[in-house]
């Protein structure tokens, strides 16, 4: 039981590892594009043990809300350049005083 605990454990870090290599080669030069975008969302969807871990969860969400909605405009990767600042705490615009805030719907 042990073993398949920290299996799992060791699983999630690698992943969330490699998902903050994603993030931060996506906004490395200050601006996300489609590209991007979709190659990160593929990851979000290949990688569907991560559900429900944070920042997979809230990044899964984004991005489905604004695939959902047809084209990525201009203000879509704006927002996700914004989104992905805060979760690798990198970036001019990075806000980790929000990190909490992250998950709360926008009201």
């Amino acid at each position: 039981m042990t073993e398949t605990f920290g299996g799992g454990m060791l699983r999630r870090n690698r992943a969330l590892a490699e998902l903050l290599r994603l993030a931060r080669r996506v906004i490395a030069d200050g601006v996300v594009t489609s590209h991007e975008a979709t190659a990160f969302q593929y990851w979000l969807e290949t990688n569907p043990d991560m559900a429900g871990v944070w920042p997979v969860d809230t990044l899964t969400r984004r991005l489905s809300e604004i695939f959902g909605s047809g084209e990525l405009g201009p203000e879509d990767r704006v927002e996700l350049l914004h989104l992905l600042e805060d979760v690798t705490g990198e970036g001019p615009g990075a806000r980790p005083e929000e990190w909490g805030k992250l998950d709360r719907p926008k009201g």
